[in-house]
């Protein structure tokens, strides 16, 4: 009987807490499986966290890489330029 009342008035405490922090779980052993979900939420949570950061960096990754790529582009086109005002000297006569 007095083993009993010790297992309800621990069960009460901790049913109060409970109630008193809006936390069900405080240590593992209180629901195993409810702990892994809360585990997986919190990795989770911490991996959509980072998404806005890792987003800009993608993005100002992207722009420089575009921008570098333009300048490819500029100094491509001055060399066909230059090839092709080659060409036509060489190819006119002298003067």
């Amino acid at each position: 009987m007095l083993a009993q009342i010790q297992k309800l008035t621990s069960l009460q405490t901790r049913l109060q807490t409970q109630v008193s922090t809006g936390q069900r779980i405080f240590q593992p052993e209180d629901d195993p499986a409810a702990m892994g979900r809360v585990l997986a939420l919190e990795t989770e949570k911490s991996q959509i966290t980072q998404f806005p950061a890792t987003r800009a960096m993608l993005s100002t990754f992207r722009r420089r890489r575009f921008s570098g790529l333009n300048d490819i582009k500029k100094i491509s086109d001055r060399a066909g330029e230059l090839a092709t005002l080659g060409r036509r000297r060489v190819g006119s006569p002298i003067r």
